[in-house]
């Protein structure tokens, strides 16, 4: 363990300025849960990730995207695994998966033999735009991150940017975190969604609705996902529509 937490201490010092102290202090706590489930995952023997059918995606983006057309997916946040999986072998499918602390994961991965892993790029959410352009993704996703981030609602706004017109982007996450975990580790936000959009607040109870700003650009839906009877606790999904320009 004493290595991976030298590569921590690395990895952030070449973030330097860049990241709050409160955020670089509950680092390990994270990296450690999710050494956890790497070697669990070896020792399972669950040596491939899943393949999932994002053709939705193609389906549903507006206009609806011809066969020969790739589709390029982006999973923020998304840990050592992404839950995008990875796309069939027809599917002309590109699932991009960032990570603040992807070199640390990537290392997990090599170190236990998980190789058929694909491999977490190391950027920062609050640089998505920085880093891959404007209008990039058919779709961007953030599933059980966003509140980990240091700053959700620039993060939000830099997901909309990468967003290409005509495509999604989807929010998972657990309802008001922050509260349930007593604002510990990474849990400094809450989040929650109704009608009138996507809130995030904190321990102030200092509320912002990230949805508003982009109102006149996008759609927006929200519901409660089935997943959350498995822990007991609400999960919800929010999808915004990026629309084309008129």
């Amino acid at each position: 363990m004493s290595r991976i937490f030298a590569a921590i201490a690395d990895r952030l010092a070449r973030f330097g300025s860049r990241t709050n102290p409160v955020w670089r202090e509950s680092t390990p706590e994270e990296v450690a849960y999710w050494e956890g489930v790497i070697r669990a995952r070896a020792t399972e023997g669950i040596l491939t990730p899943p393949q999932q059918d994002h053709s939705w995606v193609r389906e549903q983006f507006d206009p609806a995207l011809p066969a020969h057309e790739i589709i390029r997916l982006l999973d923020v946040g998304s840990g050592p695994f992404s839950t995008l999986g990875v796309a069939t072998a027809d599917s002309r499918t590109e699932i991009v998966a960032t990570d603040a602390l992807a070199d640390i994961y990537n290392r997990l991965l090599d170190q236990v033999g998980l190789l058929a892993y694909p491999r977490i790029r190391p950027v920062k959410a609050e640089e998505l735009s920085r880093v891959f352009g404007l209008d990039s993704f058919h779709l961007v996703q953030c599933a059980n991150a966003l509140d980990h981030c240091e700053e959700p609602a620039k993060v939000f706004a830099e997901m909309v940017a990468v967003c290409r017109p005509g495509g999604f982007v989807r929010i998972v996450s657990f309802e008001n975190e922050g509260q349930v975990q007593g604002y510990q580790g990474l849990h400094h936000w809450n989040l929650r969604a109704d009608d009138a959009g996507l809130w995030l607040s904190d321990r102030e109870s200092r509320n912002t609705n990230l949805f508003a700003p982009f109102r006149k650009t996008m759609t927006f839906r929200w519901q409660h996902l089935e997943e959350g009877k498995r822990y007991g606790r609400p999960v919800f999904e929010a999808v915004v529509h990026k629309r084309r320009a008129a």
